[in-house]
């Protein structure tokens, strides 16, 4: 799930190696790797810590927070209660 705008979207992965100059031909350099994730959905950058924080329990419903017997209904992940219920579920919640 996204920080940034809530969706469940698919990441980009992105690596750069950077080598900083400062202005100088002959170095001393200094080097770092970066790493970040691109979501599909917004275009947000986040780290993979920023990520995992963001990130629901995975068994619990969207609707009601109820733990057990989860899965995908009406683009969503509920529990069966909530999925027998549609009428209850508000699209875009």
């Amino acid at each position: 799930m996204c920080p940034n705008c809530g969706a469940r979207a698919h990441f980009t992965e992105h690596h750069a190696h950077h080598v900083e100059t400062h202005g100088l031909d002959c170095g001393p350099y200094e080097e770092y790797d970066e790493e970040w994730l691109t979501c599909g959905a917004c275009g947000a950058t986040t780290d993979a810590k920023e990520l995992a924080e963001a990130q629901p329990d995975e068994n619990a419903c969207e609707a009601c927070e109820h733990q057990d017997g989860t899965h995908e209904e009406h683009g969503r992940w509920l529990c069966d209660d909530c999925a027998d219920s549609p009428e209850d579920i508000q699209e875009g919640d």
